[in-house]
């Protein structure tokens, strides 16, 4: 068919198109005269070519289906791109507050060079000067060479090793030059090379470190510095967008980001007081005391270690919340040292069994497992085998929650301490002294002895003399003579040597007490063992 005749018959459509159109539209009856017959008029007028008519339809409906493909064919793209564009609007966002966060804190970022210059031969030890660090696991302490305890350099001739130089990062938190990192970033070091993020290289002193929290502050002489601010760590949820800035593998100023994987890690192994955020914003080798921040460019924490098995980032990485450092870098800023707080117990951690044992679930409290001599422990009234339920009205589902309370706390504070004893609640107050190095090691908390369920007791005991009792500090007990191999006590750690004090907090001194202490224990309930071995008391739990 021709164009003309295609636009002839698009004519003839339209005018018997619009001719159908009136002519179907009601038709209002006529007046009819009064002396007059009329024949009513037909409301629709029949086509005068049907195949017209046919022809009409047929094209019509193909009209409406190229129509209606058309329509559907323009709207489409317009759905997707609508939707394509609010997506690329939020990844915009994202990345425009990504963008803020690091351009406002990277002026504050600082990479760190700690240079031992003291030769030494490989026989000292590989850390600095010689140091370990036997506490830190091998997954942690092999991606950070600059910390005690890492493995060797290369041995230069004669047995002598060149000066020893680690790398890290840090943060200006003052615009007097005062600058917080890791303590292992700056420990044995006799030299701090700082570098600036306009390039400058200064030297840097420390003006106090500490291992317990393994932070340290030092400080430079420079102008035109600029201070992070610190955010709040503890309104951080987990999901939360961080940023992480640092110097890995001598690369500075390095940005990457992540979430916040979970908050109050502790027993990770790492340092004595642990309280990490855990993220997977990537954390390498050299990003150690480098800010962890949120989108605002707040420092919600520092950067300490990672955690992977085959010398990558797996995405598990550890930082020391905000709200410790401003703490710690307080004291160590107006008296070079940290002050804090203690209490005189030896901790246990309670498995499954032992919280049984007490008629309590594991994270209701933290057992004592020894109260030291002459300790405001013992002058408050507290005794082996209390549980510390809450420390001023917090709880203290973990030792290392208990710890990080009491440490918080002056020297001279009283606390109040509400505990568990023998099935009844109590509160005892206690004025605490300050906490010592040779302390902080004698309060770290006792491991909880594991095993399966146990029925006897597998052992032999002999009364302990006098001289064994006053070597251990104890007043009564009886010795582990002998221990069967492959039984229930054998299982649960007892030795030959150890010293039972107690039984289900009754005291034994010779083999008969130690039978009838036993025996008044109800059956199906488990034996609560008080042992003493190597001066460290703990509690080990039997069943029979």
């Amino acid at each position: 068919m021709s164009a003309w005749q295609a636009r002839s018959r698009s004519s003839i459509w339209r005018t018997e198109a619009g001719r159908c159109r009136a002519e179907i539209r009601p038709v209002r009856p006529e007046p009819r005269a009064p002396c007059r017959r009329t024949v009513p008029r037909p409301a629709v007028r029949p086509w005068r070519n049907p195949n017209i008519m046919s022809s009409f339809i047929r094209s019509s409906s193909r009209a409406a289906i190229v129509g209606l493909a058309f329509s559907l064919a323009a709207t489409a793209p317009v759905l997707a791109t609508s939707q394509d564009e609010a997506d690329l609007k939020h990844a915009r966002a994202l990345s425009n507050a990504f963008r803020t966060a690091a351009r406002k804190l990277d002026p504050s970022v600082v990479s760190i060079v700690s240079i031992d210059k003291a030769p030494y031969s490989a026989e000292s030890g590989a850390g600095q000067g010689g140091q370990q660090m036997p506490e830190m696991p091998e997954e942690f302490r092999r991606f950070f060479p600059n910390m005690p305890g890492a493995p060797e350099a290369p041995q230069q001739r004669g047995g002598r090793m060149p000066p020893r130089m680690g790398e890290g990062t840090g943060v200006i938190i003052d615009k007097a030059g005062v600058i917080v990192t890791n303590n292992h970033v700056i420990s044995g070091a006799d030299e701090l090379k700082v570098m600036l993020h306009d390039g400058r290289e200064v030297t840097a002193t420390v003006i106090g470190a500490d291992r317990a929290t393994d932070l340290a502050v030092i400080q430079v002489e420079a102008t035109d510095l600029v201070a992070a601010h610190f955010g709040d760590s503890e309104s951080l949820e987990v999901g939360d967008w961080v940023v992480a800035i640092g110097c890995p593998f001598g690369l500075d100023h390095t940005v990457t980001a992540g979430i916040i994987s979970a908050k109050g890690r502790d027993r990770v192994g790492l340092a004595q007081f642990e309280n990490y955020i855990q993220t997977d914003a990537a954390i390498n080798p050299g990003n150690s005391g480098g800010p962890l921040a949120d989108l605002e460019g707040n420092v919600i924490g520092i950067n300490t270690a990672i955690s992977s098995r085959n010398g990558g980032n797996d995405g598990v990485g550890f930082a020391i919340p905000s709200a410790m450092v401003k703490e710690i870098v307080g004291q160590l800023r107006d008296g070079g040292r940290v002050v804090r707080g203690y209490l005189g117990v030896q901790l246990q951690e309670m498995d499954a069994e032992t919280a049984s044992s007490f008629d309590i679930k594991p994270n209701d409290g933290v057992l004592i497992a020894r109260v030291q001599p002459d300790t405001p422990a013992q002058k408050a009234g507290l005794q082996d085998g209390d549980i510390v339920v809450k420390v001023d009205g917090k709880p203290t589902p973990s030792s290392s929650a208990f710890m990080r309370i009491i440490a918080s706390r002056r020297p001279d504070a009283e606390v109040s301490l509400e505990i568990i004893r023998e099935g009844e609640r109590m509160t005892k107050q206690a004025t605490l002294t300050e906490r010592t190095e040779e302390r902080l090691a004698a309060g770290v908390p006792a491991r909880p002895q594991r095993g399966g369920e146990l029925a006897r007791l597998g052992i032999t005991v002999d009364e302990a003399d006098a001289e064994l009792l006053k070597s251990m500090n104890l007043e009564r007990g009886v010795v582990i003579a002998s221990v069967k191999e492959e039984s229930p006590a054998a299982e649960r750690g007892l030795q030959a040597g150890d010293v039972i004090t107690k039984v289900n907090g009754r005291d034994v001194q010779d083999a008969d007490s130690m039978r009838d202490a036993v025996s008044a224990v109800p059956d199906g309930r488990p034996l609560r063992l008080t042992v003493v071995r190597d001066g460290e008391q703990r509690f080990v739990i039997l069943r029979r």
